[in-house]
């Protein structure tokens, strides 16, 4: 294989590595509104709040014990988080992982009059709308 030759596929292979990459990494604002809106919602008196964060979840967890499994650990673990504004750390990674609806993560971070921090969100595209899967406090 003469060298042009061999310099062709590697300049091929390197921009398809390149656009790959740049195809799997996303910066989507629908998911972080779908995080804020949750944690706008957590603010507001209890019973209220709760119920109305629960509409944020995957079909799955929207009943009350799925939903009570997620609230409870994040809002002891993540005190702050409620009634805070959440902004994005970093892209999420996406792809074939998409594809096939799986979840994804999403690392945000949140900062309220009670404290900040940062969270992974677990989310995943359900009928054009992301749903959150759960939420991981990050230390």
């Amino acid at each position: 294989m003469s060298l042009q030759r061999r310099n062709q596929i590697f300049g091929i292979g390197l921009l398809s590595l390149t656009l790959l990459g740049a195809a799997g990494c996303q910066r989507d604002p629908a998911q972080v509104a779908v995080v804020q809106a949750m944690a706008t919602a957590l603010g507001k008196p209890k019973t209220l709040g709760a119920r109305t964060a629960c509409t944020f979840l995957v079909p799955e967890q929207q009943n009350r014990m799925g939903c009570d499994n997620l609230l409870l650990p994040l809002l002891h673990y993540a005190p702050g988080f409620a009634g805070s504004q959440i902004t994005r750390r970093g892209f999420s990674v996406r792809g074939v992982m998409n594809l096939i609806k799986r979840p994804i993560v999403v690392p945000l971070q949140y900062e309220g009059p009670i404290g900040r921090g940062q969270i992974d969100a677990v989310m995943r595209r359900e009928e054009g709308n992301w749903r959150i899967y759960s939420l991981v406090p990050v230390k």
